[in-house]
């Protein structure tokens, strides 16, 4: 014998399905919110043994603040670049020139560079990709 179907059945369906369809809304609102750096790395030959420009964009809708910027060498030695804190809005650029002579470093030696914010976060970029030019440069 069938049971007759009532409407309680039908809104606690429909219940579940709007609240799941609401968590998954404010997880991705939650996901886009926070605070993200994008790194960019160019090499650029002047005089000496030339430089790096690294370029951090926030690409999250929070500000962030960067505490630390360090340049790795390939025998993990690590040299300061930063020597203060500076606050990055929504989409907001900010341009660093690492001149490799004020460390004594060729850029063959360099590995890596290292952004830390002050929320304990860190973003690291590689500097393999530019290995190529910087050889062909010299």
């Amino acid at each position: 014998m069938p049971f007759p179907v009532q409407y309680s059945d039908y809104l606690s369906t429909l219940a579940l399905v709007i609240s799941c369809a609401s968590f998954f809304l404010s997880w991705r609102q939650f996901v886009r919110d926070a605070s993200r750096l994008k790194l960019y790395l160019n090499y650029e030959r002047e005089t000496g043994s030339g430089s790096f420009k690294l370029t951090i964009i926030n690409d999250g809708r929070r500000p962030v603040t960067i505490e630390k910027i360090y340049l790795v060498a390939t025998d993990n030695k690590r040299y300061s670049v930063l020597a203060g804190n500076f606050e990055l809005e929504e989409s907001q650029p900010y341009d660093v020139s690492i001149v490799l002579s004020a460390y004594g470093l060729h850029p063959v030696e360099v590995s890596r560079i290292i952004v830390w914010d002050t929320n304990g976060r860190k973003k690291s970029i590689s500097t393999r990709n530019l290995q190529k030019k910087i050889r062909e440069s010299y």
